[in-house]
Protein backbone atom coordinates (compact mmCIF):
# COMPACT_ATOMS: atom_id res chain seq x y z
CA UNK A 1 0.00 0.00 0.00
CA UNK A 2 1.31 3.38 -1.04
CA UNK A 3 -1.43 5.73 0.13
CA UNK A 4 -4.37 5.68 2.60
CA UNK A 5 -6.94 5.01 -0.13
CA UNK A 6 -5.20 1.69 -0.88
CA UNK A 7 -6.40 0.44 2.50
CA UNK A 8 -10.04 0.73 1.48
CA UNK A 9 -9.48 -0.90 -1.91
CA UNK A 10 -7.70 -3.86 -0.32
CA UNK A 11 -10.53 -4.25 2.20
CA UNK A 12 -13.25 -4.23 -0.44
CA UNK A 13 -11.35 -6.85 -2.45
CA UNK A 14 -11.01 -9.06 0.64
CA UNK A 15 -14.70 -8.73 1.49
CA UNK A 16 -15.68 -9.46 -2.13
CA UNK A 17 -13.65 -12.68 -2.15
CA UNK A 18 -14.92 -13.65 1.31
CA UNK A 19 -18.51 -13.17 0.15
CA UNK A 20 -17.94 -15.51 -2.82
CA UNK A 21 -16.50 -18.19 -0.53
CA UNK A 22 -19.39 -17.91 1.93
CA UNK A 23 -21.96 -18.00 -0.85
CA UNK A 24 -20.54 -21.34 -1.98
CA UNK A 25 -21.63 -22.77 1.39
CA UNK A 26 -25.07 -21.16 1.34
CA UNK A 27 -25.74 -22.39 -2.19
CA UNK A 28 -24.40 -25.86 -1.27
CA UNK A 29 -21.62 -25.67 -3.85
CA UNK A 30 -19.31 -26.75 -1.03
CA UNK A 31 -20.38 -30.38 -1.06
CA UNK A 32 -18.48 -31.64 1.98
CA UNK A 33 -17.75 -30.46 5.53
CA UNK A 34 -14.05 -30.35 4.65
CA UNK A 35 -14.65 -27.89 1.80
CA UNK A 36 -16.96 -25.82 3.99
CA UNK A 37 -14.43 -25.67 6.83
CA UNK A 38 -11.71 -24.73 4.35
CA UNK A 39 -13.87 -21.92 2.95
CA UNK A 40 -14.66 -20.56 6.42
CA UNK A 41 -10.97 -20.72 7.31
CA UNK A 42 -10.02 -18.78 4.18
CA UNK A 43 -12.64 -16.14 4.99
CA UNK A 44 -11.26 -15.83 8.51
CA UNK A 45 -7.73 -15.42 7.16
CA UNK A 46 -8.80 -12.75 4.65
CA UNK A 47 -10.69 -10.62 7.16
CA UNK A 48 -8.16 -11.06 9.98
CA UNK A 49 -5.38 -9.81 7.72
CA UNK A 50 -7.40 -6.67 7.06
CA UNK A 51 -8.35 -6.15 10.71
CA UNK A 52 -4.86 -6.82 12.07
CA UNK A 53 -3.11 -4.46 9.66
CA UNK A 54 -5.76 -1.77 10.20
CA UNK A 55 -5.51 -2.11 13.98
CA UNK A 56 -1.72 -1.77 13.86
CA UNK A 57 -1.96 1.28 11.60
CA UNK A 58 -4.62 3.11 13.60
CA UNK A 59 -2.71 2.54 16.84
CA UNK A 60 0.81 3.38 15.73
CA UNK A 61 0.94 5.44 12.51
CA UNK A 62 2.13 9.01 13.01
CA UNK A 63 0.08 10.38 10.10
CA UNK A 64 -3.56 11.11 11.10
CA UNK A 65 -4.67 10.58 7.48
CA UNK A 66 -3.45 6.98 7.58
CA UNK A 67 -4.98 6.46 11.03
CA UNK A 68 -8.34 7.75 9.82
CA UNK A 69 -8.25 5.46 6.77
CA UNK A 70 -7.34 2.51 9.01
CA UNK A 71 -10.24 3.28 11.33
CA UNK A 72 -12.68 3.29 8.39
CA UNK A 73 -11.29 -0.04 7.19
CA UNK A 74 -11.44 -1.52 10.68
CA UNK A 75 -15.08 -0.48 11.06
CA UNK A 76 -16.05 -1.87 7.64
CA UNK A 77 -14.30 -5.20 8.25
CA UNK A 78 -15.90 -5.60 11.66
CA UNK A 79 -19.31 -4.68 10.26
CA UNK A 80 -18.83 -7.56 7.81
CA UNK A 81 -17.98 -9.89 10.71
CA UNK A 82 -21.07 -8.81 12.67
CA UNK A 83 -23.26 -9.47 9.62
CA UNK A 84 -21.58 -12.83 9.12
CA UNK A 85 -22.26 -13.84 12.73
CA UNK A 86 -25.95 -13.01 12.22
CA UNK A 87 -26.29 -14.84 8.87
CA UNK A 88 -28.68 -17.64 9.79
CA UNK A 89 -28.80 -19.02 6.26
CA UNK A 90 -25.03 -19.54 6.31
CA UNK A 91 -25.20 -21.12 9.77
CA UNK A 92 -27.92 -23.60 8.77
CA UNK A 93 -26.15 -24.60 5.55
CA UNK A 94 -22.87 -25.12 7.39
CA UNK A 95 -24.56 -27.03 10.21
CA UNK A 96 -26.32 -29.35 7.76
CA UNK A 97 -23.05 -30.13 5.98
CA UNK A 98 -21.32 -30.94 9.26
CA UNK A 99 -24.16 -33.09 10.57
CA UNK A 100 -24.38 -35.00 7.27
CA UNK A 101 -20.71 -35.92 7.67
CA UNK A 102 -20.15 -36.57 3.99
CA UNK A 103 -16.70 -36.60 2.46
CA UNK A 104 -14.81 -38.51 5.15
CA UNK A 105 -14.32 -35.60 7.53
CA UNK A 106 -11.30 -35.99 9.83
CA UNK A 107 -11.42 -35.60 13.59
CA UNK A 108 -9.49 -32.32 13.29
CA UNK A 109 -11.86 -30.90 10.68
CA UNK A 110 -14.89 -32.02 12.69
CA UNK A 111 -13.56 -30.36 15.84
CA UNK A 112 -12.92 -27.14 13.90
CA UNK A 113 -16.42 -27.26 12.43
CA UNK A 114 -18.03 -27.87 15.81
CA UNK A 115 -16.12 -24.94 17.30
CA UNK A 116 -17.32 -22.69 14.48
CA UNK A 117 -20.91 -23.70 15.20
CA UNK A 118 -20.40 -22.97 18.91
CA UNK A 119 -19.07 -19.52 18.02
CA UNK A 120 -22.10 -18.90 15.81
CA UNK A 121 -24.42 -19.85 18.67
CA UNK A 122 -22.49 -17.82 21.24
CA UNK A 123 -23.00 -14.78 19.01
CA UNK A 124 -26.77 -15.36 19.03
CA UNK A 125 -27.42 -17.04 15.68
CA UNK A 126 -30.20 -19.07 17.33
CA UNK A 127 -32.07 -15.93 18.45
CA UNK A 128 -35.01 -14.32 16.66
CA UNK A 129 -34.55 -12.06 13.62
CA UNK A 130 -35.27 -9.01 15.76
CA UNK A 131 -32.72 -10.02 18.38
CA UNK A 132 -30.04 -10.64 15.74
CA UNK A 133 -30.57 -7.16 14.33
CA UNK A 134 -30.28 -5.76 17.85
CA UNK A 135 -27.03 -7.67 18.37
CA UNK A 136 -25.57 -6.24 15.17
CA UNK A 137 -26.45 -2.74 16.34
CA UNK A 138 -25.03 -3.32 19.82
CA UNK A 139 -21.77 -4.77 18.49
CA UNK A 140 -21.43 -1.90 16.04
CA UNK A 141 -21.80 0.59 18.88
CA UNK A 142 -19.25 -1.29 21.01
CA UNK A 143 -16.76 -0.98 18.15
CA UNK A 144 -17.58 2.71 17.66
CA UNK A 145 -17.13 3.43 21.38
CA UNK A 146 -13.80 1.56 21.37
CA UNK A 147 -12.60 3.76 18.52
CA UNK A 148 -13.91 6.80 20.39
CA UNK A 149 -11.86 5.77 23.42
CA UNK A 150 -8.66 5.65 21.38
CA UNK A 151 -9.40 8.97 19.67
CA UNK A 152 -10.10 10.67 23.00
CA UNK A 153 -6.66 9.69 24.23
CA UNK A 154 -5.11 11.55 21.31
CA UNK A 155 -7.51 14.48 21.18
CA UNK A 156 -7.77 15.41 24.85
CA UNK A 157 -4.12 16.02 25.64
CA UNK A 158 -3.14 17.72 28.86
CA UNK A 159 -0.04 19.88 29.33
CA UNK A 160 2.20 19.66 32.36
CA UNK A 161 5.69 20.71 33.36
CA UNK A 162 8.46 18.16 33.90
CA UNK A 163 12.02 18.47 35.14
CA UNK A 164 14.89 18.01 34.63
CA UNK A 165 14.60 18.88 30.99
CA UNK A 166 17.94 17.38 30.05
CA UNK A 167 16.94 13.88 31.13
CA UNK A 168 14.05 13.98 28.66
CA UNK A 169 16.07 15.40 25.77
CA UNK A 170 18.96 12.97 26.24
CA UNK A 171 16.71 9.91 26.15
CA UNK A 172 14.26 10.62 23.32
CA UNK A 173 14.59 11.35 19.57
CA UNK A 174 14.49 14.98 18.48
CA UNK A 175 11.61 14.45 16.04
CA UNK A 176 9.44 12.94 18.75
CA UNK A 177 10.14 15.87 21.06
CA UNK A 178 9.37 18.38 18.33
CA UNK A 179 6.05 16.66 17.64
CA UNK A 180 4.85 16.24 21.22
CA UNK A 181 6.57 18.76 23.53
CA UNK A 182 5.10 22.30 23.16
CA UNK A 183 8.07 24.12 24.71
CA UNK A 184 10.62 22.46 22.44
CA UNK A 185 8.40 22.89 19.38
CA UNK A 186 7.97 26.59 20.14
CA UNK A 187 11.71 27.06 20.57
CA UNK A 188 12.38 25.29 17.29
CA UNK A 189 9.92 27.44 15.34
CA UNK A 190 11.48 30.63 16.78
CA UNK A 191 14.95 29.61 15.70
CA UNK A 192 16.30 28.27 18.97
CA UNK A 193 18.10 24.95 19.19
CA UNK A 194 17.24 22.04 21.41
CA UNK A 195 18.88 22.25 24.80
CA UNK A 196 20.93 19.14 24.14
CA UNK A 197 22.67 20.79 21.17
CA UNK A 198 26.26 21.62 22.22
CA UNK A 199 25.92 25.12 20.80
CA UNK A 200 22.29 25.59 21.72
CA UNK A 201 20.65 27.05 24.77
CA UNK A 202 22.77 26.30 27.83
CA UNK A 203 21.11 24.00 30.33
CA UNK A 204 20.10 25.34 33.68
CA UNK A 205 20.15 22.83 36.57
CA UNK A 206 16.57 21.81 37.28
CA UNK A 207 15.36 23.45 34.06
CA UNK A 208 11.85 22.24 33.17
CA UNK A 209 9.84 21.86 30.00
CA UNK A 210 6.12 21.73 29.19
CA UNK A 211 5.20 18.25 27.95
CA UNK A 212 1.94 16.51 27.02
CA UNK A 213 0.40 13.12 27.69
CA UNK A 214 0.51 12.21 24.00
CA UNK A 215 0.51 8.38 23.84
CA UNK A 216 3.73 8.22 21.80
CA UNK A 217 5.57 10.53 24.19
CA UNK A 218 4.26 8.77 27.30
CA UNK A 219 5.21 5.29 26.11
CA UNK A 220 8.64 6.44 24.95
CA UNK A 221 9.30 8.24 28.24
CA UNK A 222 8.21 5.27 30.35
CA UNK A 223 10.42 2.94 28.32
CA UNK A 224 13.57 4.98 27.72
CA UNK A 225 13.88 7.84 30.25
CA UNK A 226 16.05 6.69 33.19
CA UNK A 227 15.09 9.49 35.57
CA UNK A 228 12.47 8.10 38.06
CA UNK A 229 10.78 11.45 38.72
CA UNK A 230 10.14 11.99 35.03
CA UNK A 231 8.78 8.49 34.53
CA UNK A 232 6.54 8.83 37.57
CA UNK A 233 5.13 12.12 36.30
CA UNK A 234 4.38 10.73 32.84
CA UNK A 235 2.77 7.66 34.40
CA UNK A 236 0.49 9.79 36.60
CA UNK A 237 -0.53 12.03 33.72
CA UNK A 238 -1.22 9.01 31.53
CA UNK A 239 -3.36 7.22 34.11
CA UNK A 240 -5.41 10.36 34.78
CA UNK A 241 -6.53 9.94 31.20
CA UNK A 242 -9.36 11.59 29.34
CA UNK A 243 -12.41 12.76 31.28
CA UNK A 244 -14.63 11.86 28.33
CA UNK A 245 -13.41 8.28 28.51
CA UNK A 246 -14.97 7.79 31.93
CA UNK A 247 -18.37 7.87 30.21
CA UNK A 248 -17.07 5.98 27.16
CA UNK A 249 -15.81 3.06 29.27
CA UNK A 250 -19.04 2.95 31.27
CA UNK A 251 -20.98 2.81 28.01
CA UNK A 252 -18.82 -0.03 26.64
CA UNK A 253 -19.37 -2.06 29.83
CA UNK A 254 -23.14 -1.52 29.64
CA UNK A 255 -23.27 -2.45 25.95
CA UNK A 256 -21.30 -5.64 26.47
CA UNK A 257 -23.58 -6.67 29.31
CA UNK A 258 -26.57 -6.04 27.04
CA UNK A 259 -25.02 -8.17 24.30
CA UNK A 260 -24.47 -11.03 26.75
CA UNK A 261 -28.03 -10.91 28.08
CA UNK A 262 -29.45 -10.79 24.56
CA UNK A 263 -27.76 -14.09 23.67
CA UNK A 264 -28.78 -15.72 26.96
CA UNK A 265 -25.80 -15.26 29.30
CA UNK A 266 -26.00 -13.67 32.77
CA UNK A 267 -22.95 -11.48 32.11
CA UNK A 268 -20.35 -10.59 29.49
CA UNK A 269 -17.71 -12.44 31.54
CA UNK A 270 -19.75 -15.66 31.43
CA UNK A 271 -20.28 -15.22 27.71
CA UNK A 272 -16.55 -14.89 27.03
CA UNK A 273 -15.72 -17.91 29.22
CA UNK A 274 -18.43 -20.15 27.81
CA UNK A 275 -16.39 -21.69 24.98
CA UNK A 276 -12.96 -21.33 26.60
CA UNK A 277 -11.05 -23.93 28.56
CA UNK A 278 -12.03 -22.24 31.83
CA UNK A 279 -15.74 -22.73 31.17
CA UNK A 280 -17.01 -20.08 33.59
CA UNK A 281 -16.18 -16.84 35.36
CA UNK A 282 -16.08 -18.71 38.69
CA UNK A 283 -13.39 -21.07 37.40
CA UNK A 284 -11.25 -18.18 36.20
CA UNK A 285 -11.43 -16.38 39.55
CA UNK A 286 -10.74 -19.57 41.50
CA UNK A 287 -7.73 -20.35 39.32
CA UNK A 288 -6.29 -16.83 39.70
CA UNK A 289 -6.74 -16.85 43.46
CA UNK A 290 -5.09 -20.25 43.78
CA UNK A 291 -2.25 -19.23 41.47
CA UNK A 292 -1.74 -15.96 43.36
CA UNK A 293 -1.51 -17.78 46.69
CA UNK A 294 1.05 -20.24 45.35
CA UNK A 295 3.37 -17.78 43.64
CA UNK A 296 3.09 -14.83 46.08
CA UNK A 297 6.33 -15.69 47.96
CA UNK A 298 8.27 -16.07 44.68
CA UNK A 299 6.79 -12.85 43.31
CA UNK A 300 7.76 -10.92 46.44
CA UNK A 301 11.32 -12.26 46.29
CA UNK A 302 11.66 -11.34 42.61
CA UNK A 303 10.22 -7.89 43.32
CA UNK A 304 12.95 -7.28 45.90
CA UNK A 305 15.63 -8.24 43.37
CA UNK A 306 14.16 -5.91 40.75
CA UNK A 307 13.75 -3.06 43.23
CA UNK A 308 17.36 -3.49 44.30
CA UNK A 309 18.52 -3.26 40.71
CA UNK A 310 16.25 -0.27 40.16
CA UNK A 311 17.79 1.56 43.12
CA UNK A 312 21.29 1.00 41.72
CA UNK A 313 20.38 2.22 38.22
CA UNK A 314 18.50 5.26 39.49
CA UNK A 315 21.00 6.26 42.18
CA UNK A 316 22.60 9.03 40.03
CA UNK A 317 19.21 10.73 39.61
CA UNK A 318 17.75 10.52 43.09
CA UNK A 319 18.83 13.53 45.14
CA UNK A 320 15.46 14.32 46.70
CA UNK A 321 11.94 12.82 46.73
CA UNK A 322 10.02 13.20 43.46
CA UNK A 323 7.82 16.26 43.60
CA UNK A 324 5.65 18.21 41.20
CA UNK A 325 8.14 20.65 39.56
CA UNK A 326 5.46 23.25 38.93
CA UNK A 327 2.28 22.79 40.96
CA UNK A 328 1.18 26.36 40.19
CA UNK A 329 1.33 25.60 36.44
CA UNK A 330 -1.53 23.13 36.85
CA UNK A 331 -3.81 25.48 38.78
Amino acid sequence: MQQPADFLRATKNAIRLATVLLQSIVERRSTSPVEAVRSIDMVSDLICRVCDSAELCRQTHVDPTWRKAAESVYEEANAFIFALNANRELYLSFRDLVEAGEGGISDEARHTAEQLLVEFEREGIHRSDEERVTLQQLNAEVMARTTEFQNNLRAELSSFRVAPRGALEDALPTQLLLATVPTIRAEHTTGKNLGKHPEGNPRVPGDSVVATNHPYLVQSALTHVPHPCLRRRFHLEDTNGSESNVYTLSRIVALREQVARTVGFPSFAEMMCSDRMSGSQHNVISFLLELSERIAPLAEAEAEVLLGRKRVLEAPYVVSPCTDPDAAFRQ
